[in-house]
């Protein structure tokens, strides 16, 4: 029932980005599919294919923050300190 709930919070929040809080809450997304949701949300500006975007990052202006691969075989990560 569990697996059947949080396959449902994913399935919204990447389609139509209803019940977000939950889906960050009862799922914890890994990186990669944290960035998978801001890609498909166009939340960040621009985004390379290597990224990864930690969950308790708050990006305050996502206009200047470009997390890019611009070099082959260096990813690009976003980390809080």
């Amino acid at each position: 029932m569990l697996a059947l709930f949080r396959s449902f919070l994913t399935k919204n929040a990447m389609e139509s980005g209803i019940f977000i809080w939950l889906y960050r809450k009862n799922c914890s997304p890994m990186c990669k599919e944290w960035v998978q949701y801001l890609k498909h949300h166009n939340v960040q500006y621009q985004m390379g294919n290597e990224c990864s975007v930690q969950m308790n990052v708050t990006i305050t202006d996502p206009k200047h923050v470009r997390p890019s691969n611009k070099q082959k075989g260096i990813k690009s990560l976003l980390k809080a300190c």
